[in-house]
């Protein structure tokens, strides 16, 4: 297929032809040389395949760039010569010039790219340059190293003075971008004062847009290269608190302008505190405007039942500059302490009173300030006030945020139960009953006592179940799901929970295939395994979920099915159901089909059903087959030693082939763990099948079964030793026999020592559990 076909045909609507010509592009992408190819070809392509030709360029740029064995320094020249031919065209490719321009430029330094120097040099005011221009000094200097700052320091020196000129023509986003990052290398204190009056200018025409892009830049000045800043620090916090003083109430400007001039405030306080005597006269001032605000946009969605929207974004309505300044402020000037309480008055609006419960939010950082009784004094302020509708929702919201951050700092939780209990009794809204469950989650984690986490789970537990059809997104159903995990934990009653699950959430539960929601799932429902086994209603809605998961495919449902196994109690119908799954064989996930299996066996023979076992023995030869590896085999022999030990599991060909397993030293952990399950296999097979010691090397196997000094592989290996003395020449039996006396005297003074139960006194599960792992 020819290149430019393949190319064009990627866009086609057929499916098939489609795959085809992506699987063919693929292909041709891993040789070499292939971008060489893709360059040579482009000049005389039509205009679509030129298109799809620079984007899987910039693609091998992208992935291949520090790989010399697939793009040659030789190859790399090239490849900068032709994006330094198409640096003038302006079309719908410029989009990928400029990526494939920015791509090598953060995989290089700049200096190693001279053609681009040289076209960086010569200032044109042409978007595609100044977008070229400012992708390039964005990437260099985010790598932060000397090199990198002294190229762009050494190209400022070239180009800036033009810029500055063209700067004073044009008032555009690019250049005023471009200027301030230039500033972090060349930094003058007159170019730092043509950018104060650009700014100033700016908010004099009401250009806000532009005032933003300035503010943001010169943040990042304060951050970057405040030890040059330190000779005008005194001018620009007077320039910050300037804007304050003038701002207005418009809600452009409060967009715009305030975020980056808190932010730069809140900085300066760090790095300048010799001027905060500038803030200290208006600090409480300051922290007014940081409370004027406006209802966020997305309560209107909220008003209007649309619950997935407002419950995607996080919990935080406030903005992040706002809350850090305030804290600064709170820092800096204690006494703005004493004025909290001033704030709050019977005549606010709903809106003053919202943002006033937003900043009360953050005083959980200063407990040596606040304490149990202010929260007292803001929960009964709060509900004194009047307000219905959203109004009301919202302050209620408010008060449940606040109890949250509060939480460490009470040690009487019945007000946030009174709370609580009032908001469910007020509102069946979404949102609020969500906020309820956060806030009980959090307060699961204090010490509380049982006759309150008896009340959470009677008043709170179903209504968990209720919300997580109404939440949606994944990370509401987790803090749903582990709310409901903390309750169970700190529980002695199970039937609130299994009652959620079987009508209200299971079914819920199963449509969301969200791996850090399905964890807590079986999180949930293995704390309820464990802590009430043998529920026959809990395990039938445990082979639903698993059953569902595996359906669909979920490998990570195989390891919660084995803790299903380790714990399970009760009538064996659930996990029988699940048996045809252990058909989904791969060798990524054998380890647990194995290991699923060997629980399937010892449940089945603790409850004497050997058809099922000798049925599953049949039914999967593909995990107990040896390869010879040790590495992939220490698993199939342990699996093969629970076969011995379940069932007349004794095949000459399996025997001879463990038998090879005796010849190998103990290298490592793995070996090691094959020799001693073929000991033990060994050992089980001739306890049932003596006459089988004619198809082994009695004298390797003998040696290996001396240098045991484990219990309970003694024991078996015991059994086996008395069992073969009739099977073996008159000349070895004395041996054997001194060797049985020796082991049987052994085993005696170890019980008496250990004052343990017999071995043979466990159960199966506990005896092999304790034979593997001991």
């Amino acid at each position: 297929m020819e290149l430019e076909i393949c190319l064009l045909g990627t866009l086609e609507a057929d499916v098939k032809l489609r795959k085809d010509c992506t699987d063919c592009l693929d292909k041709w992408s891993k040789e070499p040389d292939f971008i060489i190819t893709l360059i040579e070809k482009y000049p005389g392509m039509n205009d679509s395949a030129q298109f799809m030709c620079m984007i899987l360029i910039k693609n091998l740029i992208t992935k291949y760039w520090l790989k010399k064995n697939r793009i040659s320094d030789a190859n790399k020249v090239q490849v900068k010569q032709f994006i330094l031919t198409l640096l003038h065209v302006d079309d719908r490719k410029s989009k990928l010039v400029i990526e494939a321009v920015a791509m090598v430029n953060k995989y290089d330094f700049l200096d190693s790219w001279p053609g681009l120097l040289n076209y960086l040099a010569v200032v044109q005011h042409s978007e595609l340059y100044l977008q070229i221009l400012h992708r390039v000094l964005k990437i260099q200097l985010l790598k932060g190293s000397a090199r990198c700052k002294n190229n762009v320091a050494e190209l400022s020196k070239v180009i800036l003075p033009m810029l500055i000129q063209l700067w004073t023509s044009y008032s555009e986003v690019l250049i005023e971008k471009i200027v301030t990052k230039f500033a972090l290398v060349a930094y003058t204190q007159e170019l730092l004062e043509h950018i104060l009056s650009r700014v100033k200018s700016y908010i004099a025409s009401d250009n806000f847009k532009l005032a933003k892009t300035v503010l943001k830049g010169m943040h990042v000045m304060i951050i970057k290269i405040s030890n040059l800043l330190t000779p005008v620090a005194t001018v620009l916090m007077e320039f910050y608190m300037q804007i304050c003083k003038n701002y207005s109430s418009s809600t452009e400007q409060r967009k715009e302008l305030l975020p980056y001039v808190f932010l730069s405030i809140k900085d300066m306080l760090t790095k300048f505190p010799q001027v905060a005597y500038i803030i200290k006269p208006d600090c409480e001032n300051l922290l007014n405007k940081t409370l004027e605000a406006e209802l966020d946009e997305r309560w209107e969605l909220w008003n209007n039942g649309d619950y997935s929207n407002f419950l995607d974004s996080t919990e935080e309505v406030e903005e992040d500059c706002v809350r850090k300044l305030q804290e600064a402020l709170l820092k800096n000037f204690p006494d703005l302490f004493i004025v909290l309480k001033k704030m709050m008055r019977n005549d606010m609006s709903f809106l003053q009173v919202h943002t006033l419960c937003s900043f009360y939010s953050i005083l959980y950082k200063f407990p040596q300030a606040i304490g149990e009784n202010d929260y007292k004094i803001i929960i009964t302020w709060l509900n004194e006030k009047e307000l219905e509708g959203l109004e009301k929702l919202v302050i209620l919201r408010d008060a449940l945020i606040l109890t949250r951050r509060w939480i460490n700092l009470l040690s009487d939780y019945s007000l946030p139960y009174e709370l609580l209990l009032r908001v469910k009794s007020f509102t069946s809204d979404t949102i609020l009953l969500y906020e309820c469950c956060l806030t009980l989650k959090q307060m699961t984690y204090m010490t509380l006592p049982a006759q309150t986490l008896i009340q959470i789970v009677n008043d709170f537990g179903l209504l968990a179940f209720q919300l997580i059809p109404a939440v949606q997104s994944p990370s509401c159903i987790w803090h749903l799901v582990t709310f409901i995990s903390n309750l169970i934990q700190s529980s002695n009653s199970n039937d609130i929970f299994i009652q959620g699950l079987t009508n209200l959430g299971l079914s819920n539960l199963l449509v969301d295939s969200n791996e850090i929601v399905l964890s807590s799932i079986s999180d949930m429902l293995e704390q309820l395994l464990i802590k009430f086994p043998g529920n026959n209603s809990l395990n039938e809605i445990i082979y639903i979920h698993l059953s569902t998961r595996l359906q669909r495919g979920d490998k990570s449902a195989f390891q919660f099915w084995l803790t299903f196994l380790n714990n399970f109690q009760g009538s064996h119908e659930p996990i029988d159901k699940l048996i045809p799954y252990l058909k989904e064989i791969n060798q990524k996930n054998k380890w647990v089909n194995v290991k699923i299996l060997e629980e399937y066996l010892l449940i089945y023979y603790e409850k004497s059903m050997f058809e099922k076992i000798n049925e599953l023995i049949y039914n999967c030869p593909e995990l107990y087959k040896i390869h010879g590896n040790s590495e992939d085999d220490f698993i199939v022999l342990e699996l093969i030693l629970c076969m011995t030990i379940v069932a007349s599991f004794g095949d000459e060909n399996a025997l001879k082939e463990v038998h090879n397993y005796l010849k190998i030293g103990k290298n490592d952990i793995y070996e090691e763990m094959c020799l001693t399950s073929s000991v033990m296999i060994i050992s089980q097979i001739l306890e049932k099948s003596p006459q089988y010691i004619a198809v082994v090397d009695f004298t390797l196997w003998f040696e290996k079964v001396q240098k045991l000094n484990n219990h309970n592989q003694i024991v078996l290996c015991t059994r086996a030793l008395r069992k073969i003395i009739p099977y073996i020449s008159q000349n070895l039996q004395g041996v054997v026999q001194e060797v049985v006396n020796k082991y049987c005297n052994f085993i005696e003074n170890e019980d008496k020592k250990t004052s343990k139960s017999n071995f043979s006194d466990l159960s199966l599960s506990e005896r092999f559990k304790r034979l593997m792992f001991a």
